[in-house]
């Protein structure tokens, strides 16, 4: 597991923690100071998208980092928008970023040729956003929203227009374990299942976890 910079846009400090061992290994650190910036690893690549500077400038730049050269370099190209607090998510050759604070747009960074496209997508608003992809589906997390959107669309016509809701609302994280997915709550010790379908929300409390924790929803 990798630890990048935090919520504090001075922060560039990044560390691998050994999961089995626990072992902390300080890598070298970001290019730039990036406040609540989105991070995907992809292609033995680390890539930092976005964020805020200390002077609160929102970033449409990014920076990679080559896990066997052991070195950080800019993304050669820029995002269509300034955009933080947003999940990237990593499918096949490509990392999809959407929304974030101020931006309700959706684009595609593809990690060989390191170019954005903007997809024929607009979230409901500028929000903090979670997306991942499943069953071939862009799936982007919005306050109770759950928007679906068909990979391979290149028209608005194919963007989902029924918006299921969750039981509650959150801006944390969602984790795909199996045919369940997981949204977890910051401050609670529970989170909300659904099954494969996306239609479903039921709230579960968190075995073991405690008030506060809140990034990962653990199964038992």
């Amino acid at each position: 597991m990798i630890s990048c910079g935090g919520n504090a846009p001075h922060e560039r400090r990044v560390a691998h923690i050994n999961t089995t061992s626990g072992q902390v290994t300080i890598l070298p650190e970001l290019l730039k100071g990036r406040g609540n910036a989105g991070v995907a690893c992809a292609g033995n690549c680390l890539f930092v998208f976005g964020g805020f500077t200390p002077n609160k400038e929102e970033l449409n730049s990014g920076e990679k980092y080559d896990l066997q050269g052991r070195q950080w370099s800019p993304i050669r190209s820029c995002m269509s928008t300034a955009r933080h607090q947003f999940t990237p998510f990593p499918y096949q050759r490509s990392i999809y970023l959407a929304g974030g604070w101020t931006t309700a747009v959706v684009e595609a960074f593809d990690i060989d040729t390191e170019i954005f496209t903007t997809l024929p997508l607009v979230l409901p608003k500028a929000f903090p956003t979670v997306c991942l992809v499943y069953n071939d589906e862009l799936v982007a997390f919005q306050e109770k929203r759950v928007i679906r959107w068909q990979l391979g669309c290149n028209t608005g016509e194919c963007q989902v227009s029924v918006i299921h809701q969750m039981v509650k609302d959150s801006n944390v994280s969602v984790q795909i374990l199996g045919t369940k997915a997981y949204w977890t709550q910051e401050s609670l010790t529970e989170c909300e299942i659904h099954e494969a379908d996306l239609l479903q929300w039921e709230v579960s409390k968190a075995t073991g976890m405690q008030t506060g924790q809140g990034k990962n929803c653990p199964v038992s």
